[in-house]
């Protein structure tokens, strides 16, 4: 089972999405855990690898387990301007009112998490 950290980087009720690699969907910023690395670390360095900014406070939303993966998902700030890095070609501010494909993961786990909480 692959174990992901991820971002849920939140404005005014909307939530940073990220896409790339020719996919036809949206995640939340984040991904794998590398041998020996915990959670906020991988956090740490996939923001500043996917969006070039420094986390400023991170604090844990929600974990859950969906398909092939576990995934700890972290409310987060950033210092820094958000710049895509190589892998992510498009960002988006995702409101609940919004029709896009989302991973399935996001749509079926995470989003209505997010609703429950009055965070989207």
């Amino acid at each position: 089972m692959r174990h992901t950290a991820r971002a849920l980087i939140i404005r005014d009720k909307k939530l940073l999405l990220v896409t790339g690699h020719d996919a036809d969907f949206w995640w939340t910023p984040g991904g794998g855990l590398e041998e020996n690395e915990t959670s906020l670390e991988a956090l740490h360095r996939e923001v500043l690898e996917e969006l070039s900014a420094r986390i400023s406070s991170v604090r844990p939303y929600a974990s859950y387990t969906f398909e092939d993966q576990a995934v700890d998902c972290f409310i987060v700030e950033v210092i820094d301007e958000i710049k895509l890095a190589n892998e992510i070609t498009k960002s988006m501010w995702f409101s609940k009112h919004d029709s896009i494909r989302l991973s399935r993961g996001v749509e079926f786990q995470l989003l209505p998490m997010l609703i429950r909480d009055d965070l989207l």
